[in-house]
């Protein structure tokens, strides 16, 4: 899956590299180009539009900067209508480097894994995210630097409220990264949280909100999504390539694979039976998926994809019931 965006001041710093040493490129792509990288012409030519927003602003946390390139959504999307966009959506990307300058490796989704996502403010980020808003994304390193592009349902309809956008490490969404006033409903980094934590304002015009459009959605989140269909080549190819993983045990899938550095997830379990981050108030896993499985017990969670010039790279996260009562989620890499 894909996305990212950009703006700053540079000092210039004379740096003694040690030899073999490899930077990343000194300028980044605009938001077309790197969609047009990520996911072909058409969600290119919606970000290239007069109704796109190009952000520009560059901001660093955590040993990574990250650059807000830009976001297309509603009438962006009207102007490039065509195979693969979908006018109901928002498309966002970022470019993540190294702050030291040094380039990210072509695998680096191997190692280094991040969560972007739209927030809402209002509304509980770790309930309201790109996970729970028919999210999906695709990423690729180009000259050391990854771009990201992010799509999930158009978030236009709630403007008026305030829009972030989140950028964190990890594969999930972190609750010790940021803060939620429920009173004011502002989201704000966690300035105790050490690593990657950035927020961005996601500047869309609060005209563009549909307060009933809105209210109609949040009523109707939790039902029954309907599977997407593969919008690019992108997609055809990492759901191809996850199909051939469908069939596997989760210790299959263990055995074969690699675990993400950082991604494994403990969640404690509260009285309804549901699995939550520490200080969630939201289940990450309900009682019911983790439902006749006994300590010890390995299931699949979910699939991913990510890929780099045509190699498509396969992720599995895995839920692992433990004896104290708690659940671990980690994510693997299938070669």
């Amino acid at each position: 899956m894909k996305k990212r965006i950009s703006a700053l001041l540079i000092a210039a710093v004379a740096i003694c590299l040690a030899a073999g040493t490899v930077l990343a490129a000194n300028y980044l792509l605009t938001a077309g180009e790197a969609a047009a990288e990520l996911s072909g012409s058409a969600v290119a030519r919606a970000f290239e539009g007069q109704d796109a927003l190009s952000v520009n602003e560059a901001r660093t946390a955590g040993g990574y900067r990250v650059t807000f390139l830009g976001v297309a959504s509603g009438a962006a999307l009207e102007d490039a209508a065509g195979a693969g966009t979908d006018r109901s959506k928002t498309y966002s990307v970022v470019g993540i480097e190294r702050a030291d300058g040094t380039a990210l490796p072509e695998d680096a989704f191997a190692e280094e894994s991040f969560f972007v996502s739209p927030l809402v403010k209002g509304l509980d980020p770790a309930k309201y995210n790109i996970a729970t808003m028919n999210g999906s994304y695709v990423e690729k390193v180009i000259d050391g630097v990854l771009y990201r592009m992010t799509e999930c349902d158009n978030v236009e309809i709630f403007a008026d409220r305030g829009l972030y956008l989140c950028v964190q490490q990890g594969t999930f969404y972190d609750t010790d990264a940021y803060l939620w006033d429920q009173d004011t409903g502002a989201i704000t980094p966690n300035p105790a949280y050490e690593k990657l934590n950035l927020l961005f304002d996601l500047p869309v015009d609060a005209g563009l909100a549909d307060p009933q459009k809105a209210q109609a959605y949040l009523d109707g989140m939790w039902q029954e999504p309907q599977p997407d269909l593969p919008e690019s080549e992108e997609e055809r190819a990492a759901w191809k390539a996850i199909a051939e993983y469908e069939d596997k045990s989760a210790d299959e899938l263990v055995a074969a694979g690699r675990p993400v550095s950082g991604s494994a997830l403990t969640l404690r379990r509260n009285e309804n039976g549901d699995y939550l981050e520490n200080g969630a108030t939201t289940p990450t896993v309900l009682a019911e998926q983790a439902a006749g499985y006994q300590p010890g017990d390995r299931w699949v969670y979910s699939f991913g994809a990510g890929g780099a010039d045509g190699i498509v790279t396969v992720q599995a996260t895995i839920c692992t019931l433990n004896g104290d009562g708690t659940l671990t989620l980690e994510t693997y890499l299938l070669d």
